[in-house]
């Protein structure tokens, strides 16, 4: 009995000591490929403004949005300056999402979404969520311009945006979903 006890830790042991010669918690192998990045410090010079989202389709084309002044509440980079810029009718853009630099959408603190088609930004809904029409969608997401979807809040008998909403376009549709 004792030969076979010593015999199972012995060979526990040495299966043990095989197993154990790869670490999980080692260093990750670095990945071949360039590491000469260069960064740079850019500012928006907009004081006393948030800038809630920021996307892009390449360094050369890159979106942000500010629910600050009218008049700057959309920024475009491209790739050498920003310039600030507001669109007729748009209230409050919150959210910035693309697929292509000709297929941008953003959503507005006014149940609003909007398209840019790489000329122009054209509104392509007004959602409302049980008759409340200050939908503020803080943020969109997708997989194509044909299955997205634009989360966010509204508010309730307070007055504080504590009644979610994720609106879900599929195949041209807006469905609002249960929240």
């Amino acid at each position: 009995m004792k030969k076979h006890i010593l015999f199972v830790v012995l060979v526990t042991i040495v299966l043990l000591n095989l197993g154990c010669k790869k670490t999980l918690t080692g260093p990750v192998q670095d990945i071949p490929g360039r590491r000469d990045y260069i960064w740079s410090v850019d500012t928006l010079n907009y004081p006393y403004s948030t800038i809630y989202r920021v996307w892009g389709s390449s360094p050369t084309d890159v979106w942000a949005t500010s629910a600050g002044d009218w008049d700057k509440s959309i920024f475009h980079f491209d790739g050498k300056v920003w310039t600030a810029t507001g669109i007729s009718g748009m209230n409050v853009p919150h959210s910035v999402y693309g697929f292509a630099s000709d297929n941008i959408y953003i959503g507005t603190g006014a149940g609003g979404i909007w398209k840019f088609d790489g000329l122009n930004w054209r509104q392509i809904a007004e959602l409302t969520k049980d008759g409340n029409k200050q939908i503020v969608f803080d943020n969109i997401w997708g997989e194509s311009p044909n299955d997205f979807y634009a989360f966010g809040a509204y508010t309730d008998n307070n007055g504080l945006p504590n009644n979610s909403v994720i609106a879900h376009l599929i195949n041209n549709e807006w469905v609002m979903l249960k929240t």
